[in-house]
């Protein structure tokens, strides 16, 4: 689960990097799919391997649970921004 995890995430860092430098209003849209799809595919897996170590430590809350999410649903919403951008293109 913990391989699964980390290939994910840097698929979704490879993507969310495509998806700002890319020219091509296809690709473009594309890739911002497929990084908000691993996004939350990443903060699923992220949430479920946390919960299967125990939890988060007491006082840790914001830097280990809220923190990342945070992180998580920005790259959501980045994908989510340049598909709607280039949604004409695709059209």
């Amino acid at each position: 689960m913990t391989v699964a995890f980390l290939i994910i995430t840097g698929l979704l860092l490879v993507s969310a990097y495509g998806a700002l430098v890319t020219n091509g209003g296809k690709l473009k849209a594309c890739l911002g799919i497929l990084t908000a799809v691993l996004s939350v595919v990443s903060l699923l897996l992220f949430l479920y391997l946390q919960n299967a170590s125990g939890g988060v430590d007491h006082g840790q809350l914001f830097g280990q649970r809220i923190l990342p999410v945070g992180g998580y649903t920005l790259a959501f919403l980045l994908g989510v921004f340049v598909c709607i951008k280039n949604r004409r293109t695709v059209q």
